[in-house]
């Protein structure tokens, strides 16, 4: 039942996309051209961006670079409430986007073999 579900929501998704012009069919466009890059990216960018944050908020380096503290849990007081996690992600978001717009451009661009890889 959960496959069909998600396959019927997934088909009525690609539906509305498939009608849309303008700038957000632009947007989702060059992130779909450019999905492994933009994936591979948004994982360096993101950690990066979490590394600021949690040094910013007070929280030390070297709990981002030792993988057996990660166990432990964040320290008691850290973390911050949703509208900032969903503004962080809208801001890691228009980051990637002038990238993955530039790369589907090479990629439009140029033949090399390798950019169909990525």
């Amino acid at each position: 039942m959960y496959v069909l579900v998600t396959l019927g929501v997934s088909m009525l998704l690609f539906l509305a996309l498939d009608k849309l012009t303008g700038r957000l069919q632009k947007v989702l466009l060059a992130f779909g051209r450019t999905s492994l890059f933009t994936y591979v990216l948004h994982i360096y960018l993101a950690h990066s961006v979490a590394l600021l944050i949690g040094v910013l908020g007070g929280l030390s380096a070297s709990y981002y670079f030792d993988f057996l503290a990660r166990f432990a849990g964040a320290p008691t007081g850290q973390g911050y409430e949703l509208p900032v996690v969903y503004a962080t992600w809208l801001a890691v978001l228009l980051m990637l986007y002038p990238l993955s717009s530039w790369f589907a451009r090479v990629k439009r661009e140029r033949r090399d073999w390798w950019l169909s890889y990525l």
